[in-house]
């Protein structure tokens, strides 16, 4: 009798305690489902920057401007809706100004002359940020304007500066000389980074490495020695270099590439030969050639001088 109360007595605990247990699991249900979502929201990843593709986009025309010690970009038009005209950037054509913004600076680089902003646009892309110092023409005042380069539509207006040739058409562009000057450009940036001097351009190391490109791209081959035998020393020599204590050469192939400079510098870069050529201290002089074959294809040759 006296065990069969017990367990009478234990079966009563159980069944209360398991009541408990369920009223403290239906009350805790709610929370569970209000503070899942939130942890959820709170762990999830950020989504991933989007950036624009496509050709870098400030929105301006300008042309260099000199005067006295003050040298710049002075900006002639701003085009409606380009990153410039958001950011505030002014020409000489707003009714509110008497003068364009005058552009000095960018990003603590120099822009005197319009080959420094066709430099500078080439070696950017879109969404870099630039931050561009600007005056007005013997204001003595200056204020920076950061933009953010957008990718151009295709209906919109060519980034562009005047020439000071005559009879020259601004916005006709030279591919095969814009890109030989981006190479150089991150050449040298390279060089001065390894505590070595700048390459200046020789013309007669420029016709060589061009027309070692235009063969190469006309011929289909790809090599330091052309069909007829010649070497760099050669090629050269037929440009009227003929006293010099060093010659090198680096050329490069590729076809439908998204970023051309970066690929072929990067290539060099990573090629021990050509690594040696374009970081050697002895060499001073340079010329680059570029070529533009069909299918897209792209040859590059950069020869380097140590004269006497």
């Amino acid at each position: 009798m006296r065990h069969s109360r017990l367990w009478s007595a234990l079966a009563a605990l159980l069944a209360v305690t398991g009541w408990v247990l369920a009223a403290l699991l239906w009350l805790a249900d709610p929370v569970v489902e209000k503070v899942a979502p939130a942890l959820a929201e709170a762990t999830a990843p950020a989504p991933p920057r989007t950036v624009p593709i496509g050709r870098p986009y400030l929105g301006i025309r300008g042309e260099a401007f000199s005067q006295g010690n003050l040298k710049g970009l002075k900006i002639l038009e701003v085009f409606p809706g380009s990153p410039a005209a958001v950011s505030g950037l002014r020409s000489q054509n707003d009714p509110l100004r008497t003068t364009g913004d005058l552009i000095v600076r960018v990003n603590d680089r120099a822009i005197q002359s319009e080959e420094d902003f066709r430099l500078l646009m080439q070696e950017s892309a879109p969404g870099d940020l630039l931050n561009v110092l600007v005056t007005f023409s013997g204001a003595g005042s200056y204020e920076i304007v950061p933009v953010t380069l957008g990718a151009a539509p295709d209906s919109a207006p060519v980034d562009r500066v005047a020439t000071r040739q005559a009879g020259e058409d601004p916005q006709k562009p030279e591919p095969a000389a814009q890109i030989e000057a981006a190479i150089l450009a991150q050449v040298n940036r390279l060089r001065t980074q390894h505590g070595l001097a700048a390459l200046n351009t020789n013309p007669l190391l420029q016709q060589a490495a061009r027309s070692h490109s235009e063969e190469m791209a006309r011929e289909r081959f790809f090599a330091h020695i052309d069909p007829k035998g010649r070497d760099v020393v050669d090629r050269i020599r037929l440009q009227g270099v003929e006293n010099f204590k060093s010659a090198g050469e680096n050329i490069f192939v590729g076809r439908n590439l998204t970023n051309l400079i970066d690929s072929v510098v990067r290539g060099w870069m990573e090629s021990p030969g050509h690594k040696r050529n374009l970081l050697f201290s002895g060499y001073r002089e340079v010329g680059t050639g570029v070529a533009v074959a069909d299918k897209h294809s792209i040859y590059v040759t950069q020869v380097y001088l140590d004269p006497l």
